[in-house]
């Protein structure tokens, strides 16, 4: 009578090897999850370095620059352009009037490559109730509103005297503009306008441009020379 194979050994030796590779495998990939969250891990805290150092680097950019602008504003004051004027009335018997504006500095500003100067108006004229014959915006924009003009046409001032170009003025130098005495608007006697600003002040605002820097608006007010 043949033997029979013994097959619960066999069954036994086949469930112990899969047993010993299922272990195998969990180990294998307990080790690669090990792996790979301490390789996340170390990812993430590279990331938080990096941005924290981007940080560090975007703040000292901005204070760099801060201080970069408190130094240019500081530079800019110190070279304000140093302005002398002078109101003469050379003939008693012309209704002129003579600017000069010197440029006596500062020290480390050669000159201004363009100064302008415009008359400054007293306030604000805007009719409260306009009305029929209520001045138009471009008639108030005209008018200048205070004791003195630019000489219109003259030393190239515009049309209605309010302000003169640009020009170029070395430091030691100055430039002679002529005034004359300001118009009354059509809806306002003369007699009335004259009596307003016989005591006037002359109103001024000078901007002076240089390549490399913001201009200067300087504003200057002087009482007009007496008869």
């Amino acid at each position: 009578m043949a033997a029979v194979p013994d097959t619960s050994a066999t069954e036994l030796w086949i469930a112990a090897g899969a047993a010993a590779a299922t272990a195998a495998s969990t180990v294998a990939a307990f080790f690669a999850w090990r792996t790979t969250a301490a390789a996340k891990k170390v990812a993430e805290q590279a990331n938080t370095i990096a941005e924290t150092a981007n940080s560090i680097a975007v703040s000292a950019a901005h204070t760099a620059s801060a201080i970069a602008q408190v130094e240019h504003d500081r530079w800019h004051r110190e070279l304000t352009p140093a302005l002398r004027y002078e109101l003469e009335k050379p003939n008693r018997l012309v209704d002129q009037v003579r600017l000069h504006i010197h440029l006596d500095g500062p020290v480390g500003l050669d000159g201004v490559d363009g100064l302008t100067v415009s008359v400054r108006d007293d306030g604000d004229h805007t009719p409260q109730v306009p009305g029929v014959n209520a001045p138009t915006a471009q008639e108030l924009a005209d008018t200048i509103w205070g004791p003195l003009r630019f000489k219109p046409h003259v030393d190239e001032a515009d049309p209605v005297g309010r302000s003169v170009p640009r020009r170029p003025l070395p430091v030691g130098s100055y430039l002679v503009f002529a005034l004359e005495a300001s118009r009354a608007p059509r809806w306002i006697e003369q007699p009335d306008w004259e009596r307003q600003y016989r005591n006037g002040r002359l109103r001024l605002i000078v901007t002076c441009e240089k390549t490399g820097y913001r201009p200067w608006h300087i504003p200057w007010e002087s009482a007009i020379p007496i008869d």
